[in-house]
């Protein structure tokens, strides 16, 4: 035991008396001691100090090393990208101890509006926010005209353009991120019936004020055979009444328009004047 160490003698006696001595020395090492302090939380791209303490021990080291500012110091700098249990080994040159200590890293908030929509007299588009962080609370604002301020997919009837807010709150302090959806307004949707591609620079193209609003639409537009001479997907360009370059005759042309997200295809005519 502890109280035991030091010289030991031994005496040796042989039948005949003849005697022999020997000792021997005997010390005790205390078992050293590793403390690897308490786990910790902190928010991404923060620091810690962690805080290591090894008694009766001579020498430490700390694994993985990877986020560690000096992995053989007993309070380094760790910047872990990922929660990470780190493990804290003290030695006294003989005999070791560990402990170990998980530094949580918790994420920020990210938020995700989701694209732009249009809304066309009583239709209720759906918003399609997206959130991604750890304890954390969200909310839309402005709160008119939406089904509910705090659901992700509310629906939303603004009588006017409206840009909505996506918040997303840390609840354990690592920030707020925010992310804008426009909201687009139509009393109906204009389609022009006629356009006039005759090179005095008005009213060239047939121009589809409202759909930039609807990503998604497509538009197809048909000569009196039947064929398709034109069709666009988007919002990239408009009908300039040629076709492969060619410019198109006077007369009427009739059209499809499919909208998406919903709402029903329109058809109807339009007329090229030169």
């Amino acid at each position: 035991s502890v109280s035991n160490g030091g010289k030991y003698y031994v005496k040796v006696t042989s039948p005949e008396g003849c005697i022999n001595n020997d000792s021997t020395s005997v010390v005790i090492n205390l078992n050293p001691a590793a403390d690897a302090g308490s786990n910790v939380n902190i928010c991404e791209g923060a620091t810690t100090k962690l805080q290591g303490s090894g008694i009766n021990a001579t020498s430490y080291i700390w694994s993985p090393v990877a986020g560690l500012s000096d992995p053989l110091s007993l309070s380094p700098v760790a910047a872990p990208l990922a929660t990470t249990s780190y493990t804290f080994t003290v030695s006294d040159g003989v005999c070791k101890d560990s402990a170990s200590v998980l530094v949580s890293v918790l994420k920020k908030p990210t938020a995700d509006a989701g694209p732009d929509k249009a809304l066309v007299s009583n239709q209720f588009p759906i918003l399609e926010g997206q959130v991604t962080g750890v304890n954390i609370t969200y909310f839309w604002t402005p709160n008119l005209y939406i089904s509910s301020d705090t659901s992700l997919t509310p629906q939303v009837s603004p009588p006017f353009d409206t840009t909505y807010t996506l918040h997303a709150v840390s609840n354990d302090g690592c920030g707020v991120a925010v992310d804008k959806v426009l909201v687009k307004y139509f009393k109906d949707i204009y389609i022009p019936n006629a356009f006039t591609p005759n090179n005095d620079g008005l009213n060239e193209r047939w121009n589809l004020a409202a759909l930039p609003a609807f990503p998604l639409a497509e538009v197809s537009v048909y000569n009196r055979y039947g064929q398709l001479i034109f069709f666009n997907k988007g919002y990239t360009k408009q009908w300039d009444g040629t076709f492969k370059g060619m410019p198109q005759p006077i007369g009427v042309y009739t059209y499809t328009i499919d909208l998406k997200n919903g709402f029903k295809k329109l058809y109807g005519i339009v007329t090229l004047i030169r």
